[in-house]
């Protein structure tokens, strides 16, 4: 049940738009159908006493007493659960492009005509967003203005069984790979182990997930994109010291800000790297939040091309000021840069680092029938827009031209891959590459987005951490969790004990491949901090972290395989 709320609220969350005072027409039942012939109905008030204080007709007792005590609670608990979202919200993402797909996926579990459904979901969102109780199942149901809201039992199944059947598949390729890596540990965990190799490597007296030594001051400047009708913010953490400094630039993800990672730039600009963090404008925050408000819309599709630009841009600018400045900026390693990005600044960074976006790909999984499925995979509602690049031939030349030379190295943290690049894209990624995955991310999941595509990577050092436990906004900072109010079950542990995982992990990747140079071949005192034991040391209770350089795909499809076996025969 837990994953229900999950995408329920995910799909409220991401959701947005109308207003409409009053209350003319409900659904007084809740019809529930079962092709062909079985259709049996539920008062909703009866669901509504029974969520408020437990009280239980007659009626509903015959269904009740087919869930557990633990299934009935959770139950009670998604029905009566205040999502805290206005009407104004409600109402403006509800009539967005994401928002009017995601909708229109919802209405496959009704039974009906699907026209009407849609519009009638629509409307009782936005009503029930209205009500003092706020936007709950409840509500939504009671606000629903056809006489009848039917439920396709047969979809919500298979939907159930679907769900049941991907999270048993990504449970049982993580433990595989656990297993693996505990098999090829390259980290001693013994205290005589780690003095040895601290003395045969050279070990470095401190850990990379500790304060580095040196202070930093910060430099802000906006440059322009001429795709961009607002400047792109920068702030630039400059490290004392002399001698050649490597870089790293960070990417936020939607409906953040350049304050997102700052606890991870300053982090790094003490240990000798310069970090510049960009904020992109068509996908912050503030964006996000004047849309939300019914001031403005949402970007186009430009922002897919706009945002690997701004990477670009940002380097020449580094680059020109060089020139101009040469005590302030000279010493910047422009031309062997590094990347981190997160969520769809994941898509960002690859897309910087050579991924190509891939329209047949597109094409195939967002203009067929499948893009008419209720998936799962809530990333496609964004990635499927990516389409519209190759809709709009000054996009569609732009998207051929993203890659740039300069970056030697970049971090993925739950990056969007699977449709927007494809197997044909990330294969074009040659450079070093660390993905880091959660596997209680419901926004981009972990088998789809990051564990699967990570085997389509061109590239010969790579790695692929999964922290089991960990969500989509795990690492994220900034003191807020952007323009959407979040579950705390989807936001999951306290992000600010995981941080010290991402510091240790995202130091020596790049203290690896940038400040010991592109051709060190991931042979550095800081390679040896590049596997799970020492990931796994960082990771704080409940959470688990897996560290591994190699999954072939065989790996995926037996799991595959065992999952639709134990399926078919329990």
């Amino acid at each position: 049940m837990r994953w229900l709320q999950g995408v329920f609220a995910l799909g409220l969350g991401l959701a947005t738009v109308l207003a409409g005072p009053g209350r003319a027409w409900s659904a007084e039942r809740l019809w529930v159908f079962l092709p062909p012939l079985i259709e049996f109905s539920l008062p909703v008030e009866d669901l509504a006493r029974f969520a408020h204080n437990g009280a239980v007709s007659r009626q509903l007792d015959f269904y009740l007493r087919r869930l557990t005590p633990e299934q009935q609670a959770a139950l009670a608990d998604l029905l009566t659960r205040n999502f805290d979202l206005d009407q104004v919200t409600v109402s403006q993402f509800t009539y967005s492009a994401i928002g009017e797909d995601l909708l229109r996926r919802l209405t496959l579990v009704l039974h009906g005509d699907g026209e009407a459904e849609f519009y009638a979901l629509r409307a009782a969102l936005i009503l029930a967003a209205g009500d003092p109780e706020g936007l709950t199942l409840v509500n939504v149901l009671r606000r629903y203005p056809l006489e009848k809201l039917q439920i396709d039992l047969d979809m919500s199944i298979r939907l159930v069984r679907e769900a049941g059947q991907l999270f048993r598949q990504r449970d049982l390729v993580i433990a595989r790979l656990r297993e693996e890596a505990g098999r090829k540990a390259e980290w001693a965990s013994s205290s005589a182990s780690l003095s040895m190799a601290a003395q045969d490597s050279a070990q470095p007296h401190l850990s990379p997930e500790q304060p580095g030594e040196l202070e930093w001051q910060v430099e802000r400047f906006q440059l322009v994109n001429p795709w961009r009708d607002t400047p792109v913010s920068v702030e630039v953490y400059l490290p004392e010291g002399k001698g050649r400094i490597p870089l790293v630039v960070i990417s936020h993800g939607i409906a953040s800000d350049r304050n997102t990672f700052a606890y991870l730039a300053r982090h790094l600009a003490s240990w000798g790297f310069a970090v510049a963090v960009l904020e992109h404008p068509g996908t912050d925050v503030e964006r996000v939040r004047s849309f939300l408000s019914g001031f403005g819309s949402l970007p186009g599709p430009y922002e897919w091309v706009a945002r690997p630009q701004d990477i670009s841009l940002l380097l020449d600018e580094l680059e020109l000021r060089a020139q101009q400045d040469p005590s302030r900026w000279g010493r910047l390693d422009v031309k062997s840069a590094g990347l981190f990005g997160q969520s769809l600044g994941g898509y960002t960074v690859l897309a910087a680092a050579g991924a190509a976006l891939n329209p047949a790909r597109l094409q195939e999984n967002c203009q067929t029938s499948h893009s008419l499925e209720l998936t799962l995979n809530v990333s496609l509602l964004l990635q499927c827009r990516a389409i519209e690049v190759f809709q709009a031939s000054n996009l569609a030349a732009q998207a051929g031209q993203l890659a740039d030379a300069r970056i030697q190295a970049v971090f993925a943290l739950n990056p969007l891959t699977s449709t927007v690049f494809g197997p044909e894209g990330l294969g074009q990624v040659g450079i070093p590459v660390m993905i880091m995955s959660g596997s209680e991310d419901y926004f981009t999941p972990a088998l789809a987005e990051q564990i699967e595509p990570f085997t389509w990577l061109g590239s010969q050092q790579r790695y692929l951490a999964i922290v089991e436990g960990s969500t989509h906004f795990t690492f994220l900072g900034g003191g807020g969790q952007g323009a959407f109010p979040v579950p705390q079950e989807l936001i999951g542990p306290d992000p600010q004990s995981a941080r010290p995982l991402l510091k240790g992990l995202a130091t020596a990747f790049f203290k690896t491949y940038l400040a010991a140079g592109s051709d060190s071949g991931g042979f550095s005192e800081y390679s040896t901090y590049l596997n799970s034991a020492y990931a796994e040391s960082l990771t704080p209770a409940p959470l688990r972290t897996t560290l591994i350089r190699d999954l072939r795909p065989e790996r995926i499809q037996l799991a595959s395989f065992a999952t639709a076996v134990r399926s078919t025969f329990p």
